[in-house]
């Protein structure tokens, strides 16, 4: 039931729930992981629910007023499962809040595909008006800086500035 980061589409959804999901503990069996994205792509948390079918988890809706937009619909997938909480945080995902303790997984990972989740969970990616294009993503968490600057080096072969 535990996450294999060394399966391209484990390793997406271990870099997406870094950087959009949230951990939260709680005495006995209580605590509960969930990722929330707009509702137009919400196809996306079915495709996370599907790879862990033997594990109870479900996609609510929610439509509420925010400050950006009123009437704006999220879908919810939510994991209550024990083990595959453990699982997580053994892997590296803290419970509360991450963004300046947050880093790489602790074993092996398929580090595109991570990458590819963080930066689709956290991230921008689009044109300039030159039609070149870009990547943006803010991080506080300084393990999470030196591993995306070297993971564009490895990419690129250059050594970008973060």
């Amino acid at each position: 039931m535990c996450l294999d980061l060394m399966l391209r589409e484990h390793s997406y959804l271990f870099g997406f729930l870094q950087g959009d999901g949230h951990l939260e503990g709680g005495k006995g069996n209580r605590g509960k992981l969930t990722v929330s994205i707009k509702w137009e792509d919400r196809s996306l948390l079915r495709r996370f629910k599907c790879l862990f079918p033997e594990v109870n988890s479900s996609i609510t809706k929610r439509v509420r007023d925010t400050s950006f937009k009123d009437s704006f619909a999220s879908a919810t997938w939510t994991v209550c499962n024990m083990e595959f909480r453990i699982g997580l945080k053994t892997l590296g995902l803290p419970e509360g809040k991450k963004s300046l303790i947050v880093a790489p997984p602790r074993t092996e990972y398929h580090v595109v595909d991570y990458m590819r989740g963080w930066i689709d969970a956290d991230g921008s990616i689009g044109t300039t008006q030159e039609g070149y294009p870009f990547i943006s993503l803010a991080v506080s968490s300084e393990a999470m800086k030196i591993a995306y600057s070297q993971f564009l080096c490895d990419l690129t072969g250059e050594v970008k500035k973060v």
